[in-house]
């Protein structure tokens, strides 16, 4: 570590006694490397002993650190009586891609749900020694917690109890509803599109039925966002979306300036509503955008499924994990493990050279 144990005495440890909660990640992350002033056991004394709102703050320099033996260290913690705790070193380990030695018999029978619902989440990485009883179990669970942790390892596993379970959370505000929109729109089915097109018709859902059109790449998504291309402040996530199924580059002359958008048509979609990353989208010229789609459509096959105006395959969902704009990656990074079975998985949340590790291995 650079700068030694003199600046580690300095500035690191410091930061557990300051309450400053980004200071302290990049403490814990330096304190994590290898080389002198580095000190592991501190870090881990700290995520052990500091109670949740704590282990919040450490477990991403945890998950992130690339120091050797890391994942050793933290697997005996799966034996500790609390909990909540097994349930951090759980998703620590998954993200790390490290088997937590324990079979997942085990671990789905625990008796907290947490330790439960963080096994499911990290179970994707090896779906095949999941026990089919237990998944099911999971998706009828009462405890909305280990359901929804269920979904993603029971969409690799291709379950048809977790596509229902995402048809029956279509309209479900929140995280559950997001990943079913997220789900159904990787999969874009004829009736899963259907279905996304009826949220429009409800106010509340509008922008997350766009956002998920989007990933669907079916020519009718494609049209029915140049509709609301029309309504502040939806047009620019609608926009977003038809361009992610068209290819359009939305510069120049089809685009507007902001401060001339359209006003909201009704309280409903009051720009206060507007999520801020969607503010920074270009502002879309719905006339010329028309007038694209009206030359450009024809070369879109209304059964082929599409990806910035190629049909969509392995290869092109790769490339745009690899190229495309940050904010898509989870869903796209979804799309890929459903329909590799589980076998091309990236992170978005890791480092970048990790990434394209992974992105090379989907690529062979």
């Amino acid at each position: 570590m650079f700068g030694g144990k003199r600046v580690a005495d300095l500035l690191l440890k410091p930061a557990f006694e300051e309450g400053d909660e980004e200071r302290l990640r990049v403490a814990s992350f330096c304190l994590l490397r290898e080389g002198e002033g580095a000190d592991v056991d501190l870090v881990l004394r700290h995520f052990v002993e500091g109670g949740a709102p704590l282990r919040a703050i450490l477990q991403q320099p945890l998950e992130l650190s690339e120091r050797p033996g890391l994942s050793r260290a933290l697997a005996p913690l799966l034996a500790a009586s609390d909990a909540a705790l097994r349930a951090n070193v759980l998703e620590i380990l998954g993200f790390r891609r490290t088997h937590p030695a324990v079979p997942f018999q085990q671990l789905l029978t625990d008796p907290s749900v947490e330790v439960r619902a963080a096994a499911l989440r990290i179970a994707h990485f090896w779906p095949q020694e999941v026990p089919p009883g237990l998944l099911q179990q999971a998706l009828t669970s009462s405890d909305t917690r280990e359901q929804v942790a269920a979904i993603p390892l029971g969409l690799i596993l291709d379950d048809r109890a977790a596509w229902k379970a995402c048809q029956q959370r279509l309209e479900q505000p929140g995280a559950a509803g997001d990943l079913a929109r997220a789900a159904l729109a990787c999969r874009g089915d004829a009736h899963d599109v259907e279905a996304l097109l009826a949220l429009l018709e409800i106010p509340a859902l509008r922008r997350e039925a766009l956002w998920a059109l989007g990933f669907t790449g079916r020519v009718a998504a494609a049209q029915a966002c140049l509709a609301w291309m029309q309504k502040a402040p939806l047009a620019a996530v609608a926009a977003e979306a038809f361009c992610a199924i068209t290819g359009l580059v939305l510069e120049g002359p089809l685009t507007k300036p902001r401060d001339e958008a359209d006003e909201p048509a009704d309280e409903a979609l009051d720009a206060d509503l507007q999520p801020d990353p969607d503010r920074k989208l270009p502002i879309p010229e719905p006339a010329a955008v028309a007038a694209w789609w009206h030359q450009m459509q024809k070369g879109l096959h209304p059964g082929t499924r599409h990806l910035g105006g190629q049909p969509r395959t392995q290869e092109r969902l790769v490339a745009a994990l690899t190229d495309g704009p940050m904010r898509r990656r989870p869903i796209l990074a979804l799309a890929l493990a459903i329909t590799s079975r589980g076998r091309q998985q990236v992170e978005p949340r890791d480092f970048s050279h990790i990434q394209y590790e992974q992105l090379r291995g989907a690529r062979r």
